[in-house]
């Protein structure tokens, strides 16, 4: 009886150690922001964009009540995916769900922009996230 179960129990072990060993890591996705700058009038973070990675969601966030609303462009890697407006005025926020695979590199930028003219002086530097 004995030496049935030392073979079954190293098969098992061996069966075990497989399986560890070939698991997939948990994905780690990063959360990620931008502000826009002064220029044009318009204050340091007037606007800002926040990437949540769970659930891929974007906050477009108008910060000021000045008039003017917020634009954020997106792009997957270096493919341009579109952009997000909010002109709900100052001190909101408009949420955007997009699908992205988990994790693809997000890159993203927020400008002000007023009566369709983008003020390309406040755009912010591109930041980036992982979905």
């Amino acid at each position: 009886m004995r030496k049935r179960i030392l073979p079954l129990i190293a098969t098992t072990a061996a069966a075990l150690a497989a399986t560890i060993a070939t698991a997939t890591p948990a994905h780690a996705g990063t959360n990620g922001d931008a502000s826009t700058i002064a220029g044009s009038g318009f204050t340091y973070n007037a606007g800002s964009v926040f990437f949540a990675h769970d659930g891929e969601i974007f906050y477009v966030e108008d910060n000021h009540a000045d008039g003017a609303g917020v634009i954020a462009y997106w792009w997957i890697g270096n493919t341009y995916q579109g952009e997000m407006y909010n002109g709900l005025g100052g001190d909101t926020s408009k949420p955007f769900n997009k699908s992205v695979t988990d994790g693809l590199k997000v890159r993203f930028q927020i400008c002000v922009t007023d009566n369709g003219d983008v003020k390309t002086s406040t755009c912010s530097p591109i930041a980036s996230a992982i979905a």
